[in-house]
């Protein structure tokens, strides 16, 4: 069976930074999977834990 390769946006409030590299590195795992299988991964992501309740608003502009 062929596998069909499909455009993914990848929307999470956790995904690592440069000032936090461990923030949601379980996200990135995923990501690099479904690279690997050869998706195309666009990012709507938070990459640190600052920001109150406007960073959510932020990521919600992005997606």
């Amino acid at each position: 069976m062929k596998l069909r390769h499909v455009r993914i946006l990848l929307v999470s409030q956790m995904y690592p930074g440069d000032s936090e590299p461990d923030y949601g590195v379980f996200v990135r795992g995923l990501e690099q999977a479904l690279t690997a299988r050869g998706h195309t991964i666009e990012r709507a992501v938070l990459t640190s834990r600052q920001g109150g309740k406007a960073k959510y608003a932020r990521l919600a502009s992005r997606s």
